[in-house]
């Protein structure tokens, strides 16, 4: 009987958060010989929880500001991203997120940027990552900069499917979590959120070097 209500703890506490997002991720280097536009400012407080998103028409969206973490993850800042989308008047949609180099010092060259997005798994929408190079008067012309810069491109389509098309329930909005973080090292990818989890590990192992020898004289001497 106990093993059975640990079963169903487990089926209803437990599943429900293995299952409750989808996961896609991507993994972009700086190239060698690009020249990154200088951007000696810090990213704006606003924009470190709240975002700016330029509907430039009905497909097309661009996001100028966005967070990239060179340190381990931090609770001041927000990761969601909401936009208008309705899958059935347009099915497909695209996001572009200008990847500045805050401070100057965010990355550099041959730096690799691990980005990965999360969103409910209850939603029927795809994503697909890809980037591009665009100057900002490609987009918005009312802005005096004029830099070439690097975009991040969130392709977003609808994955509904259903007998009859009087049971496709309208959405006019969805939200999902960014995460754009720098590689401490390119030669070793390992994203930050894994690092506590290594650093345990590690620590794990020297106990054990240091424990295991001492078990063993008591119980065989």
């Amino acid at each position: 009987m106990v093993k059975l209500f640990e079963a169903l703890y487990f089926a209803l506490g437990v599943l429900p958060f293995l299952v409750s997002a989808n996961t896609e991720t991507y993994l972009l280097q700086v190239p060698h010989y690009f020249n990154i536009p200088s951007h000696p400012n810090v990213i704006n407080p606003h924009d470190l929880h709240h975002r700016s998103v330029h509907n430039l028409n009905k497909t097309h969206s661009v996001l100028l500001d966005f967070p990239i973490k060179n340190t381990p993850p931090s609770s001041n800042i927000s990761n969601t991203i909401s936009l208008v989308y309705n899958p059935l008047v347009h099915p497909a949609k695209k996001l572009l997120v200008r990847l500045n180099n805050y401070h100057d010092e965010t990355f550099k060259s041959d730096d690799l940027l691990y980005v990965k997005l999360c969103w409910p798994a209850t939603t029927p929408i795809n994503f697909r990552f890809d980037h591009s190079f665009h100057r900002l008067s490609d987009f918005l012309f009312e802005h005096t900069e004029d830099t070439f810069d690097i975009y991040l491109e969130v392709e977003i389509s609808s994955d509904i499917h259903t007998y009859s098309t009087k049971y496709n329930d309208s959405i006019e909005e969805i939200q999902f979590q960014l995460y754009i973080t720098k590689m401490p090292s390119k030669w070793i990818p390992i994203p930050l959120e894994l690092y506590s989890y290594i650093v345990y590990v590690v620590d794990l192992c020297i106990l054990l070097v240091s424990i295991v020898p001492w078990i063993f004289g008591i119980l065989f001497t």
